[in-house]
């Protein structure tokens, strides 16, 4: 079974309706009429991270962290995933240009970075 990464646009769109339940989930229903298992990159946790600006928000990040590292699904790029995932987003960037690279560099990472195989 394959799975599902929110890019970090999904998590900000939610926070800034106060719409926290995307917080409680770990698994997405699929078209198929099942659902998929949710996982967290470490990478758009630290983006989160990053735009955390009250204790309320950093509890609630780091509970979230906590379950998807109990359940094995806190996903953790290495040292090549980081290099191959450069090196595309170089090439989008000289093909496409590098405002393309900036606006969708969060789903190209997930992509890029090997995290779907290590997902499925």
């Amino acid at each position: 079974m394959a799975g599902i990464i929110f890019d970090t646009s999904i998590y900000i769109n939610a926070l800034r309706r106060r719409d926290l339940s995307v917080f409680s989930q770990t698994r997405i229903a699929a078209e198929e009429g099942g659902n998929e298992p949710l996982y967290l990159s470490a990478v758009i946790l630290e983006e989160l991270y990053v735009g955390a600006v009250n204790n309320k928000l950093k509890k609630l990040l780091a509970k979230y962290e906590n379950n998807f590292g109990n359940i094995n699904r806190l996903l953790v790029p290495n040292q090549a995933d980081w290099t191959i995932g450069g090196q595309i987003l170089s090439h989008v960037g000289r093909k496409h240009g590098f405002e393309t690279v900036r606006r969708t560099s969060g789903s190209i990472r997930a992509k890029c970075y090997g995290l779907n195989e290590r997902m499925g």
